[in-house]
């Protein structure tokens, strides 16, 4: 089987921006955002996420890997994975700060 380098690129691409998209995710996102984890279990989590999610992608138009259009798609899915991770922390804290105001409630703020 030979491999054309444009079918190459192309998959390059199709891996590579949920890759991003997943790991700016997971560095942001409560449970794996913090020190406990490492980062390179992390970027491990994000790599296989991706392998898995890469067949079920439609295939993208080519778009060469160095360009400047690429640098921005990029971008973008750092900012769309970072932005739903900050939204998941969110709703974590919501959470957090209605058990502070039962517990003040409670009396239980200065044990």
């Amino acid at each position: 089987m030979i491999f054309d380098p444009a079918d190459l690129i192309s998959w390059l691409v199709q891996f590579i921006l949920p890759f991003f998209r997943i790991a700016a995710f997971l560095m942001v996102v409560p449970v794996f955002g913090n020190q406990l984890v490492a980062v390179r279990v992390r970027l491990l989590l994000a790599l296989s996420s991706a392998v898995l999610i890469f067949p079920l992608l439609p295939t993208l138009p080519v778009i060469d890997p160095l360009s400047l259009a690429m640098f921005f798609l990029i971008v973008e899915q750092l900012m769309i994975g970072a932005v739903l991770g900050f939204l998941v922390q969110l709703f974590f804290h919501i959470f957090v700060l209605a058990g502070q105001m039962v517990a003040m409630q409670m009396g239980l703020g200065f044990a």
